[in-house]
């Protein structure tokens, strides 16, 4: 297994084997046979036995988890039904359907190649704003518009924090703070009186 495979938790069975393990633990399974028929006393014959019976169970394990992984494989793999997609491309050429778009694609804000992000996030977020200012649009398209706006304003300030980093925030603190002064009374000295 490579050390990519073992940064993420990737689910696996206590049955599963790889290969070499396999090979291994079918080599102990004749070690271990062959120790049983070898074997002089009921004890050794019995020990012997029952580590081969727990080695079988290891190794068939191993090859049904084996066949269960193979089975999920082929399930997950996506199967493209040329039928459905040739219906749905017809009917969006006919005008009968909206062209299929995921459920992600619209809370997603990316800036279409060659436009400079910050100037394409100001314009939707002046689109948007004028689409919540906007009394004759309905109540939920406002507040979607809203939602997306606060997610504009957030990048658009990250974006502009980024680009104008602040390089210095006030006067340098000095030994003893000599520029802070407590004032009390109307003398102006320290401690008052």
């Amino acid at each position: 297994m490579s050390n990519i495979n073992r940064m993420y938790a990737v689910p696996s069975s206590p049955f599963s084997l790889s290969p070499e393990e396999l090979a291994e633990a079918r080599d102990d399974l004749k070690r271990a046979e062959a120790e049983a028929v070898r074997a002089t006393t009921w004890a050794h014959r019995t020990r012997a036995e029952q580590e081969a019976e727990s080695l079988r169970g290891r190794i068939r394990g191993a090859e049904l988890q084996a066949h269960v992984d193979e089975a999920r494989q082929t399930l997950n793999q996506r199967k493209p039904s040329t039928l459905i997609q040739t219906a749905v491309a017809r009917g969006v050429a006919e005008g009968k359907y909206l062209p299929p778009k995921p459920y992600f694609a619209e809370s997603e804000v990316q800036a279409p190649g060659g436009v400079d992000e910050l100037v394409w996030l100001k314009r939707k977020a002046k689109l948007l704003q004028a689409t919540v200012d906007d009394a004759t649009v309905d109540v939920q398209t406002r507040t979607k518009a809203r939602l997306e706006l606060n997610r504009i304003l957030q990048r658009i300030e990250a974006l502009e924090a980024a680009l104008h980093p602040v390089k210095e925030l006030g006067q340098p603190a000095t030994a003893g703070n000599s520029a802070v002064r407590l004032c009390s009374g109307s003398k102006g000295q320290l401690g008052g009186a």
